[in-house]
């Protein structure tokens, strides 16, 4: 459940239900789901099969924000909500109507539509297209040439009455974000000079007209620049920075500087948080969810710097990925999609009352089930690296500990990105049927993590695998100094940068007894020459990966001389992000040496698994990889309900 929006009345929240896997070659199936403030779903445009971004269609009337104006179907915005639905052949942007239900098509796109906003006087809908792949002049002309594999994404512009659509940004121009301007004529956008997934990495903000007439830049530098949002008087456009590792995770200081140009002031430097998402409250102050440590945080922040936290607790506000809520009444009422250790997700909606306190409560329970979960406890850790730093993360206990106490297995799981960070989630799969066998979980959120501010993310810039791999060696020697965690039955793994950081550790250390290594990147060189991403590399590592030691001295493919630990590597095939190349050289390194390792390819999988079938080999050999090596119960998992 994902993508919660509350409608401009606050009266009602649409959200999508999907599946948690999709079958071979087609999208998940999902829904567009309705929830009343007062109670009650119901499904609306049960016609699709695929539907997700629903975006309620702001009123036109002045001061009401329901609005009183009729659309072309005879019934009120207030009650109508864009959607997109990706269909077998293309991708359709329809409207839906809430009050029977039905649908209707407004425009239909070749390839991929990744984004659709309306403008703010509802008479207009924007979204991002990614042109598809170039078709070979005859069959079976399908070459790729290298530098042109991805195609550009432009902003569309749908005249809903109308019924038409046009492009607006120029050609020669991608788009990888945008916001409207107040007036409805332009966009705050966030644009680079070529397609390639590497380009964001170099993107900067600018404005661009209704009419597609682009701004010189108003900020670029060597941080990237997310979530654009131009304030409801047209004075400031605000966005986050940070030195970032992956497009969907944006975080970072919050900046604003005026849609006409100059400098560029950041609203909270220095702050020990990190916020992920932002929406202007008024022309002077601007609502903020984010991270602060492994607690999800709402609070405000005006132009003149002072920050104020409104709500602060230890839950999970999920988009997918990264808090954020949805707001009207001026910002008194918001929704997210919340969950918690012992909650997977529903809909909750909060009002801001008296002392500027949030109050929270739940509209949806879509996991009835959950209850019959063998849950045990999680508790914040923290602990001092060898430089002083205190750091944090969070142990997943076992929800049946030995009776007679004492230290537990323990395997480490080093989260991906690496700036990203465990937070509070149930953690379902692995990490947590891990548990019900028995073992201690621990999630490290080292320097480069978020939740403590721009400086701590940026902590570990040309020093992956440095300043970080310490953080983590010193949070597992307090674990096993306390008694916790047993010394002679540690593992490891992790997934994307947690399956370098995997790699990395078993060539640094033999205390491991075994690792899983998932889409993991072996050898930074390698990796910059046959990924999207090689302008992050480069960037990561200060460094010229072809003149500079520095990515071949981080690479575990150097040190794999030194590897003795059992490691288990999978990998998707069709993964462009970490390619697959990179665990066949590790495995293939592995076995020369004679050590202990097993590799599983999964075809169509990009990298994260997507596909039912995939997903349960690879929980199921995961978890037998570690019951095999730390002696665990792998028994106990036939007893757990099928949820």
């Amino acid at each position: 459940m994902d993508d919660v929006r509350l409608s401009p009345d606050g009266r009602q929240v649409a959200f999508v239900v999907s599946d948690g896997w999709r079958p071979p070659g087609r999208s998940p199936a999902s829904d567009l789901m309705v929830v009343s403030a007062s109670g009650g779903v119901r499904r609306v445009a049960a016609d699709r099969r695929t539907v997700r971004m629903p975006r309620w269609r702001p009123g036109r009337s002045g001061s009401d924000p329901c609005g009183s104006e009729r659309d072309l179907h005879g019934l009120a915005p207030s009650v109508s909500l864009a959607f997109v639905e990706q269909t077998e052949r293309d991708t359709v942007i329809g409207l839906a109507y809430v009050e029977d239900g039905s649908s209707t098509d407004l425009a239909r796109f070749p390839g991929v539509v990744s984004a659709v906003e309306w403008s703010p006087d509802g008479r207009l809908l924007a979204a991002l297209h990614t042109d598809p792949p170039t078709v070979g002049a005859f069959p079976g002309d399908d070459v790729v040439r290298g530098d042109a594999a991805e195609g550009w994404t432009r902003l569309w512009v749908i005249d809903v009455e109308a019924a038409d659509a046009r492009p607006v940004s120029p050609p020669g121009l991608q788009i990888w974000e945008f916001d409207w301007a107040p007036d409805s004529r332009g966009f705050a956008v966030v644009a680079a000079a070529s397609p390639g997934e590497g380009a964001w990495y170099q993107a900067w903000l600018a404005v661009l007209s209704l009419d597609g007439r682009p701004s010189p830049e108003l900020v670029r530098g060597h941080r990237q620049i997310v979530r654009p949002a131009w304030s409801p008087d047209g004075r400031w456009i605000a966005f986050l920075s940070c030195l970032l590792s992956d497009r969907d995770m944006g975080s970072g200081d919050i900046w604003v500087i005026p849609p006409s140009g100059g400098a560029a002031r950041n609203l909270t430097p220095g702050y020990p948080a990190t916020p992920t998402w932002i929406a202007w409250l008024d022309g002077a102050r601007l609502l903020w969810t984010g991270y602060e440590d492994c607690d999800a945080v709402v609070g405000t922040v005006s132009l003149d710097g002072r920050i104020h936290r409104v709500w602060r607790e230890h839950v999970g506000l999920a988009h997918p990925r990264w808090p954020r809520v949805s707001v009207a009444a001026g910002g008194r009422l918001l929704a997210a999609a919340r969950e918690a250790w012992d909650q997977p997700l529903d809909v909750w909606l909060a009002e801001l009352r008296g002392g500027d306190v949030l109050q929270w409560r739940r509209l949806t329970a879509l996991h009835q089930d959950w209850a019959a979960w063998p849950l045990g406890p999680a508790e914040i850790v923290a602990w001092e690296a060898p430089d002083g730093l205190e750091v944090h993360g969070i142990l997943l206990r076992p929800p049946h500990p030995p009776a007679g106490g004492g230290p537990m297995p323990m395997v480490t799981a080093v989260h991906g990105g690496p700036t990203h960070l465990w937070g509070c989630r149930p953690y379902l799969l692995w990490h947590r049927l891990l548990t019900v066998m028995g073992a201690l979980v621990f999630l490290p959120n080292p320097r480069g993590s978020t939740g403590r501010g721009v400086a701590f993310a940026e902590a570990n810039h040309a020093d992956y695998g440095g300043g970080d791999w310490h953080d983590i060696l010193a949070g597992i020697d307090a674990l096993v100094t306390r008694g916790a965690a047993d010394a002679r039955r540690l593992g490891i793994g992790g997934w994307s940068y947690g399956g370098f950081m995997t790699a990395w550790a078993v060539t640094q250390t033999d205390r491991f007894r075994a690792a899983a290594m998932g889409a993991g990147i072996s050898n930074w060189v390698s990796f910059h020459g046959t990924t999207p991403l090689h302008t992050w590399d480069a960037l990561a590592f200060d460094a010229d990966p072809h003149r500079d030691p520095a990515h071949a001295r981080r690479s575990p493919i150097t040190h794999v001389g030194r590897a003795r630990t059992p490691t288990l590597i999978v990998h998707g095939l069709s993964d462009t992000v970490a390619p697959a190349g990179q665990s066949m050289e590790f495995f293939r390194a592995l076995r020369d040496r004679g050590v202990p390792a097993e590799l599983y390819l999964y075809p169509r999988e990009p990298h994260f698994f997507t596909e039912k079938a995939h997903q349960c080999h690879l929980y199921q050999h995961t978890l037998d990889w570690f019951a095999r090596h730390l002696d665990l119960d792998a028994s106990v998992l036939d007893r757990i309900p099928d949820a």
